[in-house]
């Protein structure tokens, strides 16, 4: 598993010449380093003199944005894999026989996956932006640069898998679903980008 190996290999293996994994995986990654640093910032927030100092309601929220960031960080560490088994799936079902009857039915399979992959990262991500917000405003003033690299890890993840969708969408060929997609990534993006001034 990719989120098994070291930084170094990682980054050793996105720079090789193999097509995976590649620009979704590291979007999905790029997301889950956003949710650690948001978890960090929280972490280093709780129990002191400040976060006493703030009101129930704000606690609940920066408790909310706890639960959320680790729910986003559970499911960006799978994504991160599975967007490069997506792509790997899908070279796979172009590779079937020209003359199999089950080809075009795999590669449309293959061709969703790899496009809904980078689609729940990206939501995802706009999400994540949202519970970023409370952590920036809320938490430990001392590591306000860690929560403003959090924000912008979360947004150059949610841009990198819109990317992704967007030139993998082509290879759908049932237009209602693709047409789903888009509209399904178009509300991402306007989230994403509304949540943070």
């Amino acid at each position: 598993m990719l989120t098994d190996m070291t930084v170094r290999d990682f980054c050793a293996m996105l720079a090789s010449g193999a097509p995976a994994p590649g620009g979704g995986s590291a979007s999905a990654l790029s997301g889950l380093l956003a949710a650690s640093l948001g978890l960090m910032v929280i972490n280093l927030s709780v129990g002191k003199k400040a976060y006493q100092a703030l009101a129930d309601d704000e606690k609940q929220a920066l408790a909310d944005a706890r639960i959320s960031l680790e729910r986003d960080y559970a499911r960006l560490t799978e994504l991160t894999d599975e967007d490069s088994a997506a792509f790997t799936a899908f070279m796979d079902a172009r590779a079937i026989a020209k003359d199999d009857p089950g080809r075009e039915n795999a590669i449309e399979a293959a061709s969703l996956r790899m496009t809904e992959t980078p689609l729940e990262t990206c939501g995802i991500c706009a999400k994540l932006r949202e519970s970023l917000k409370t952590v920036s405003e809320l938490g430990n003033k001392n590591a306000a640069s860690d929560a403003g690299t959090a924000v912008l890890l979360a947004q150059a993840a949610m841009r990198g898998a819109e990317m992704n969708v967007r030139i993998n969408l082509p290879s759908i060929k049932n237009e209602d679903k693709r047409t789903a997609i888009e509209l399904a990534l178009n509300d991402y993006i306007i989230r994403g980008l509304g949540s943070i001034e």
